[in-house]
Protein backbone atom coordinates (compact mmCIF):
# COMPACT_ATOMS: atom_id res chain seq x y z
CA UNK A 1 0.00 0.00 0.00
CA UNK A 2 1.12 3.78 -0.90
CA UNK A 3 0.20 6.98 -0.69
CA UNK A 4 2.29 10.29 -2.03
CA UNK A 5 0.24 12.48 0.64
CA UNK A 6 -0.58 11.60 4.04
CA UNK A 7 -2.91 14.75 5.29
CA UNK A 8 -3.65 14.92 8.58
CA UNK A 9 -6.14 17.09 10.92
CA UNK A 10 -7.44 17.08 14.35
CA UNK A 11 -10.08 18.78 12.90
CA UNK A 12 -10.53 20.85 16.82
CA UNK A 13 -11.75 23.92 14.77
CA UNK A 14 -14.67 25.24 13.04
CA UNK A 15 -17.04 23.68 10.08
CA UNK A 16 -15.27 26.13 7.12
CA UNK A 17 -12.03 25.10 8.17
CA UNK A 18 -13.14 21.42 7.75
CA UNK A 19 -14.42 22.25 4.53
CA UNK A 20 -11.41 23.77 3.63
CA UNK A 21 -8.93 20.79 4.28
CA UNK A 22 -11.66 18.30 2.32
CA UNK A 23 -11.24 20.77 -0.74
CA UNK A 24 -7.36 20.57 -0.47
CA UNK A 25 -7.70 16.88 -0.14
CA UNK A 26 -10.36 16.52 -3.14
CA UNK A 27 -8.26 18.74 -5.04
CA UNK A 28 -5.06 16.56 -4.96
CA UNK A 29 -6.86 13.03 -5.52
CA UNK A 30 -8.77 14.71 -8.40
CA UNK A 31 -5.00 15.13 -9.75
CA UNK A 32 -4.49 11.97 -9.80
CA UNK A 33 -2.61 12.46 -6.20
CA UNK A 34 -2.80 8.88 -4.45
CA UNK A 35 -4.01 10.95 -1.03
CA UNK A 36 -4.79 9.19 2.60
CA UNK A 37 -6.28 11.28 4.81
CA UNK A 38 -6.65 11.01 9.00
CA UNK A 39 -9.63 12.93 9.79
CA UNK A 40 -10.64 14.18 13.66
CA UNK A 41 -14.21 14.14 13.45
CA UNK A 42 -15.08 10.15 14.29
CA UNK A 43 -18.60 11.72 16.43
CA UNK A 44 -19.35 14.38 14.12
CA UNK A 45 -19.14 12.60 10.65
CA UNK A 46 -20.03 15.57 7.95
CA UNK A 47 -21.71 13.78 4.78
CA UNK A 48 -18.98 15.38 2.55
CA UNK A 49 -16.28 13.14 4.39
CA UNK A 50 -18.27 10.04 4.27
CA UNK A 51 -18.54 10.44 0.45
CA UNK A 52 -14.95 11.38 0.03
CA UNK A 53 -12.92 11.01 -2.97
CA UNK A 54 -9.83 9.96 -1.63
CA UNK A 55 -8.87 7.09 0.79
CA UNK A 56 -9.26 7.96 4.88
CA UNK A 57 -9.52 7.20 8.43
CA UNK A 58 -11.63 8.66 11.06
CA UNK A 59 -10.61 9.31 14.40
CA UNK A 60 -12.06 10.20 17.85
CA UNK A 61 -12.61 14.33 17.93
CA UNK A 62 -9.69 16.27 20.27
CA UNK A 63 -10.97 19.00 21.98
CA UNK A 64 -8.31 21.81 23.30
CA UNK A 65 -8.28 24.30 25.95
CA UNK A 66 -8.84 27.72 24.80
CA UNK A 67 -7.06 29.29 27.48
CA UNK A 68 -3.38 26.87 27.44
CA UNK A 69 -4.26 25.04 24.15
CA UNK A 70 -3.23 21.91 25.50
CA UNK A 71 -5.06 19.36 24.40
CA UNK A 72 -8.49 18.54 27.28
CA UNK A 73 -8.70 14.65 26.67
CA UNK A 74 -5.20 14.13 26.62
CA UNK A 75 -5.80 10.09 26.34
CA UNK A 76 -6.13 10.89 23.04
CA UNK A 77 -2.76 12.06 22.00
CA UNK A 78 -1.07 8.47 21.91
CA UNK A 79 -4.21 7.04 19.90
CA UNK A 80 -3.34 9.49 17.58
CA UNK A 81 0.14 9.19 17.33
CA UNK A 82 0.10 5.53 17.14
CA UNK A 83 -1.93 5.88 14.10
CA UNK A 84 -0.71 8.50 12.29
CA UNK A 85 3.14 6.44 13.00
CA UNK A 86 1.75 3.27 11.42
CA UNK A 87 0.32 5.52 8.50
CA UNK A 88 3.58 6.77 7.70
CA UNK A 89 5.78 3.06 7.69
CA UNK A 90 2.79 1.70 5.86
CA UNK A 91 1.89 4.03 3.46
CA UNK A 92 5.56 5.74 3.09
CA UNK A 93 4.12 9.23 1.86
CA UNK A 94 6.03 11.64 -0.07
CA UNK A 95 4.90 14.41 1.47
CA UNK A 96 3.07 14.12 5.30
CA UNK A 97 1.09 17.69 5.13
CA UNK A 98 -0.50 18.50 8.72
CA UNK A 99 -2.30 21.25 10.21
CA UNK A 100 -2.72 22.83 13.61
CA UNK A 101 -3.41 25.82 15.43
CA UNK A 102 -1.30 28.07 17.34
CA UNK A 103 1.20 26.01 19.69
CA UNK A 104 2.77 22.25 19.17
CA UNK A 105 1.07 18.82 18.54
CA UNK A 106 1.32 16.88 21.34
CA UNK A 107 0.50 13.69 19.10
CA UNK A 108 3.51 14.63 16.52
CA UNK A 109 6.32 15.36 18.53
CA UNK A 110 6.74 11.56 19.26
CA UNK A 111 6.80 10.78 15.30
CA UNK A 112 9.15 13.85 14.87
CA UNK A 113 11.29 12.51 17.00
CA UNK A 114 11.48 9.37 15.04
CA UNK A 115 13.72 11.05 11.89
CA UNK A 116 13.66 7.86 10.34
CA UNK A 117 9.83 8.01 8.93
CA UNK A 118 11.33 10.99 7.41
CA UNK A 119 14.41 10.31 5.71
CA UNK A 120 12.42 10.44 2.18
CA UNK A 121 9.15 12.60 3.24
CA UNK A 122 8.31 16.54 3.36
CA UNK A 123 7.13 17.54 6.32
CA UNK A 124 4.27 20.55 5.21
CA UNK A 125 2.93 22.84 7.93
CA UNK A 126 -0.57 23.89 6.68
CA UNK A 127 -0.59 26.53 9.25
CA UNK A 128 -3.60 27.81 10.81
CA UNK A 129 -4.97 30.84 10.55
CA UNK A 130 -2.36 32.87 11.92
CA UNK A 131 -2.72 36.83 11.66
CA UNK A 132 -1.15 40.26 13.93
CA UNK A 133 -4.19 41.06 15.34
CA UNK A 134 -4.72 41.71 19.07
CA UNK A 135 -6.15 38.43 19.92
CA UNK A 136 -3.80 36.20 18.12
CA UNK A 137 -0.97 38.26 19.80
CA UNK A 138 -2.52 37.10 22.91
CA UNK A 139 -2.36 33.34 22.10
CA UNK A 140 1.11 33.69 21.11
CA UNK A 141 1.91 34.64 24.60
CA UNK A 142 -0.04 31.69 25.95
CA UNK A 143 2.39 29.02 24.22
CA UNK A 144 5.93 28.14 24.95
CA UNK A 145 7.60 29.72 21.98
CA UNK A 146 11.38 28.03 22.56
CA UNK A 147 9.44 24.85 22.16
CA UNK A 148 7.45 25.83 18.90
CA UNK A 149 9.58 28.01 17.45
CA UNK A 150 12.66 24.37 17.89
CA UNK A 151 9.58 22.47 16.50
CA UNK A 152 9.46 24.77 13.29
CA UNK A 153 12.76 24.57 13.10
CA UNK A 154 13.63 20.64 13.02
CA UNK A 155 10.58 19.01 12.48
CA UNK A 156 8.93 21.28 9.67
CA UNK A 157 10.30 21.63 5.96
CA UNK A 158 7.54 23.86 4.78
CA UNK A 159 5.34 26.31 5.99
CA UNK A 160 1.97 27.05 3.90
CA UNK A 161 -0.55 29.95 4.39
CA UNK A 162 -3.60 29.92 3.14
CA UNK A 163 -4.06 33.57 2.14
CA UNK A 164 -1.77 36.15 0.34
CA UNK A 165 0.92 38.16 1.75
CA UNK A 166 -0.06 41.95 1.36
CA UNK A 167 -3.54 40.93 3.14
CA UNK A 168 -2.31 37.95 5.52
CA UNK A 169 1.40 38.97 7.00
CA UNK A 170 2.27 36.58 9.23
CA UNK A 171 5.96 36.77 8.53
CA UNK A 172 5.74 39.72 10.22
CA UNK A 173 3.07 39.17 12.99
CA UNK A 174 5.30 37.17 15.23
CA UNK A 175 9.43 37.49 15.75
CA UNK A 176 10.26 34.38 14.37
CA UNK A 177 14.03 33.37 13.19
CA UNK A 178 15.13 33.97 9.76
CA UNK A 179 15.18 30.60 9.07
CA UNK A 180 12.15 29.97 9.71
CA UNK A 181 10.12 32.71 8.05
CA UNK A 182 11.98 31.33 4.53
CA UNK A 183 10.09 28.43 5.01
CA UNK A 184 6.61 30.07 4.61
CA UNK A 185 4.84 30.34 1.06
CA UNK A 186 1.47 32.38 0.98
CA UNK A 187 -0.79 30.53 -1.50
CA UNK A 188 -3.41 32.67 -1.58
CA UNK A 189 -6.85 32.08 -0.30
CA UNK A 190 -9.42 28.92 -0.65
CA UNK A 191 -12.52 28.99 -2.94
CA UNK A 192 -15.43 27.07 -2.35
CA UNK A 193 -16.15 24.37 -5.05
CA UNK A 194 -18.62 25.33 -7.40
CA UNK A 195 -17.87 26.60 -11.03
CA UNK A 196 -17.96 29.65 -12.31
CA UNK A 197 -20.62 28.96 -15.09
CA UNK A 198 -23.06 28.34 -11.35
CA UNK A 199 -22.07 31.88 -9.86
CA UNK A 200 -22.68 33.23 -13.42
CA UNK A 201 -26.20 31.91 -13.26
CA UNK A 202 -27.51 32.14 -10.04
CA UNK A 203 -30.32 33.35 -9.28
CA UNK A 204 -30.59 35.76 -5.26
CA UNK A 205 -33.49 34.34 -3.54
CA UNK A 206 -35.49 36.17 -1.01
CA UNK A 207 -34.03 34.16 1.99
CA UNK A 208 -31.41 34.22 4.66
CA UNK A 209 -28.72 31.91 5.10
CA UNK A 210 -27.77 31.83 9.11
CA UNK A 211 -24.98 29.22 9.27
CA UNK A 212 -23.03 28.85 12.64
CA UNK A 213 -19.83 26.82 11.48
CA UNK A 214 -18.40 24.65 14.14
CA UNK A 215 -18.66 27.20 16.97
CA UNK A 216 -19.81 25.03 20.48
CA UNK A 217 -20.21 28.13 23.27
CA UNK A 218 -23.16 29.68 21.21
CA UNK A 219 -25.43 29.58 24.08
CA UNK A 220 -25.74 33.39 24.58
CA UNK A 221 -25.64 34.29 20.73
CA UNK A 222 -28.51 31.43 20.07
CA UNK A 223 -30.43 32.83 23.08
CA UNK A 224 -30.55 36.71 23.09
CA UNK A 225 -29.38 37.47 19.95
CA UNK A 226 -30.89 34.96 17.58
CA UNK A 227 -34.53 35.12 18.18
CA UNK A 228 -34.35 38.92 17.85
CA UNK A 229 -32.39 38.67 14.28
CA UNK A 230 -35.11 36.05 12.67
CA UNK A 231 -38.02 38.33 14.55
CA UNK A 232 -35.97 41.44 12.06
CA UNK A 233 -35.93 39.22 8.94
CA UNK A 234 -39.80 37.90 9.27
CA UNK A 235 -40.38 42.09 9.58
CA UNK A 236 -38.73 42.01 5.77
CA UNK A 237 -41.12 39.21 4.70
CA UNK A 238 -37.78 36.93 4.35
CA UNK A 239 -37.22 33.81 4.69
CA UNK A 240 -34.63 32.21 7.06
CA UNK A 241 -32.54 29.22 6.83
CA UNK A 242 -30.46 28.47 9.91
CA UNK A 243 -27.42 25.71 9.62
CA UNK A 244 -26.49 24.35 13.32
CA UNK A 245 -23.01 24.35 14.34
CA UNK A 246 -21.29 21.21 13.52
CA UNK A 247 -20.15 20.39 17.24
CA UNK A 248 -23.37 22.34 19.10
CA UNK A 249 -24.08 20.45 21.83
CA UNK A 250 -27.76 18.44 21.38
CA UNK A 251 -29.63 21.01 23.84
CA UNK A 252 -28.27 24.16 21.96
CA UNK A 253 -29.54 22.23 18.50
CA UNK A 254 -33.15 21.76 20.53
CA UNK A 255 -32.98 25.37 21.73
CA UNK A 256 -32.71 26.71 17.52
CA UNK A 257 -35.23 24.02 16.95
CA UNK A 258 -37.75 25.73 18.91
CA UNK A 259 -37.25 29.15 16.87
CA UNK A 260 -38.69 27.19 13.83
CA UNK A 261 -41.37 28.83 12.09
CA UNK A 262 -43.68 29.19 8.83
CA UNK A 263 -40.52 31.04 7.35
CA UNK A 264 -37.75 29.46 9.17
CA UNK A 265 -36.44 25.98 8.40
CA UNK A 266 -33.18 24.31 10.83
CA UNK A 267 -31.22 22.31 9.32
CA UNK A 268 -28.12 20.56 10.59
CA UNK A 269 -24.77 18.72 8.89
CA UNK A 270 -25.69 19.81 5.25
CA UNK A 271 -24.67 18.76 2.45
CA UNK A 272 -21.40 20.62 1.02
CA UNK A 273 -22.80 21.23 -2.39
CA UNK A 274 -25.79 22.09 -1.10
CA UNK A 275 -25.08 24.42 1.58
CA UNK A 276 -22.44 26.41 -0.95
CA UNK A 277 -25.82 26.67 -3.30
CA UNK A 278 -27.82 28.02 -1.06
CA UNK A 279 -24.71 30.36 0.45
CA UNK A 280 -24.30 31.63 -3.70
CA UNK A 281 -28.16 31.64 -4.03
CA UNK A 282 -29.74 33.58 -0.82
CA UNK A 283 -29.88 37.13 -0.73
CA UNK A 284 -27.97 37.44 2.94
CA UNK A 285 -25.82 35.12 4.33
CA UNK A 286 -25.28 35.75 8.77
CA UNK A 287 -22.78 34.08 10.52
CA UNK A 288 -20.38 34.40 13.53
CA UNK A 289 -17.03 35.21 11.36
CA UNK A 290 -15.33 32.28 11.04
CA UNK A 291 -11.94 32.63 9.25
CA UNK A 292 -13.02 30.28 6.03
CA UNK A 293 -16.91 31.20 6.49
CA UNK A 294 -16.35 34.60 5.67
CA UNK A 295 -13.63 33.92 2.58
CA UNK A 296 -16.53 31.15 1.27
CA UNK A 297 -18.83 34.22 1.55
CA UNK A 298 -16.69 36.70 -0.34
CA UNK A 299 -15.60 34.28 -2.80
CA UNK A 300 -19.50 33.46 -3.54
CA UNK A 301 -20.32 37.33 -3.87
CA UNK A 302 -23.11 37.19 -1.09
CA UNK A 303 -23.56 40.25 0.85
CA UNK A 304 -22.25 39.45 4.92
CA UNK A 305 -23.47 40.77 8.06
CA UNK A 306 -21.43 39.29 11.40
CA UNK A 307 -23.63 38.39 14.38
CA UNK A 308 -20.63 38.54 17.25
CA UNK A 309 -18.00 41.20 17.19
CA UNK A 310 -15.33 38.49 16.72
CA UNK A 311 -13.55 39.08 13.53
CA UNK A 312 -10.24 40.67 15.46
CA UNK A 313 -10.28 37.38 17.38
CA UNK A 314 -9.24 35.47 14.15
CA UNK A 315 -7.39 38.46 12.06
CA UNK A 316 -9.17 38.55 9.18
CA UNK A 317 -11.30 42.03 10.63
CA UNK A 318 -8.10 44.00 11.27
CA UNK A 319 -6.25 42.56 7.71
CA UNK A 320 -9.40 43.78 5.90
CA UNK A 321 -9.68 46.86 7.32
CA UNK A 322 -5.90 47.88 6.52
CA UNK A 323 -6.51 46.74 2.95
CA UNK A 324 -9.66 49.05 2.91
CA UNK A 325 -11.57 46.17 1.63
CA UNK A 326 -12.67 45.67 4.83
CA UNK A 327 -15.42 48.81 4.64
CA UNK A 328 -16.56 48.19 1.15
CA UNK A 329 -17.56 44.44 1.54
CA UNK A 330 -18.28 43.87 5.23
CA UNK A 331 -20.59 44.60 7.97
CA UNK A 332 -19.49 42.17 10.71
CA UNK A 333 -19.70 43.68 13.76
CA UNK A 334 -23.13 45.53 13.79
CA UNK A 335 -25.85 42.96 14.88
CA UNK A 336 -24.64 42.51 18.75
CA UNK A 337 -26.11 41.78 22.06
CA UNK A 338 -28.01 44.88 22.94
CA UNK A 339 -28.97 46.42 19.63
CA UNK A 340 -32.69 47.23 18.91
CA UNK A 341 -35.31 45.65 16.93
CA UNK A 342 -35.35 48.35 14.31
CA UNK A 343 -31.60 49.09 14.36
CA UNK A 344 -31.38 45.31 13.21
CA UNK A 345 -33.83 45.34 11.00
CA UNK A 346 -32.17 48.34 9.06
CA UNK A 347 -28.83 46.60 9.02
CA UNK A 348 -30.38 43.33 7.51
CA UNK A 349 -32.16 45.87 4.95
CA UNK A 350 -29.20 47.71 3.99
CA UNK A 351 -26.99 44.70 3.43
CA UNK A 352 -29.86 43.33 1.04
CA UNK A 353 -28.91 43.33 -2.28
CA UNK A 354 -24.98 45.02 -1.55
CA UNK A 355 -22.76 43.76 -4.50
CA UNK A 356 -19.70 42.24 -3.50
CA UNK A 357 -18.67 40.92 -6.98
CA UNK A 358 -15.57 42.98 -7.10
CA UNK A 359 -13.92 41.56 -4.62
CA UNK A 360 -12.39 39.14 -6.76
CA UNK A 361 -10.33 42.22 -8.01
CA UNK A 362 -8.01 43.00 -4.73
CA UNK A 363 -7.96 38.81 -3.25
CA UNK A 364 -6.74 36.15 -4.78
CA UNK A 365 -8.83 32.65 -4.11
CA UNK A 366 -6.31 30.60 -6.09
CA UNK A 367 -5.02 29.00 -2.93
CA UNK A 368 -6.24 25.42 -4.34
CA UNK A 369 -4.33 25.44 -7.36
CA UNK A 370 -1.40 26.79 -5.70
CA UNK A 371 -1.41 24.26 -3.63
CA UNK A 372 -1.50 21.03 -5.44
CA UNK A 373 1.25 23.26 -7.46
CA UNK A 374 3.28 22.96 -4.63
CA UNK A 375 2.78 19.51 -3.58
CA UNK A 376 3.18 18.28 -7.58
CA UNK A 377 6.70 19.84 -6.59
CA UNK A 378 7.70 17.59 -4.12
CA UNK A 379 6.34 14.30 -5.28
Amino acid sequence: MHSEVLLYTPANSGAGYLRRMHLLATSLARQAINTFAIWGTEAILPQYLIRAEYKHIFMPRMRFDKNTYLIENENLSPIYTSVIENSLSQLHPKVFAFSHHLGVANELLPIHNNQALFRRTARVLIWRDILKSPATIDEWKKIDKLRFIQTLRNDVDYILVFGQEDLFDCKSAFSLPEDITSKIYHLGYVAPDISETCLLQKQRGKDVVISFGGGENRENLVNELLPKVIEAITILSLNVTIYTGLFWTPQIVQNVECLAASNVVVKSNPNYDDFIQHLAECALAINAGGYNSVVETLYLGTPLIVLEANLHNNGIGEVITRNQIFETHLLYNTIQEGMSLQRITSVIEQSIGRDVSHIKEVVDFNGRNNFVQFIKTLL
